[in-house]
């Protein structure tokens, strides 16, 4: 069985979380399994740069995921209904 792309994985899934970085950008995480999750890049043409990161912790045991030079932390997300 071949597996699909990232890319085609989320176009037709909602997120289950989303994070608004500023009015129009923001990202998107699907998949939370385990210790990797699926987050893409949201801005007003959709989704973009999915990619599968590893979840990490904190000293204190604050869950984060690292997206280019910046820590997203898991609790600042906001779940999708």
């Amino acid at each position: 069985m071949k597996k699909m792309p990232l890319y085609k994985q989320i176009e037709t899934r909602r997120p289950v979380a989303t994070l608004s970085i500023c009015n129009t950008f923001g990202a998107a995480i699907w998949n939370l399994d385990g210790d990797t999750c699926i987050a893409a890049w949201a801005g007003m043409n959709g989704y973009h740069t999915a990619r599968r990161h590893q979840i990490n912790y904190t000293l204190s045991g604050r869950p984060y995921i690292r997206k280019g030079s910046l820590r997203l932390y898991l609790d600042e997300f906001m779940r999708v209904a």
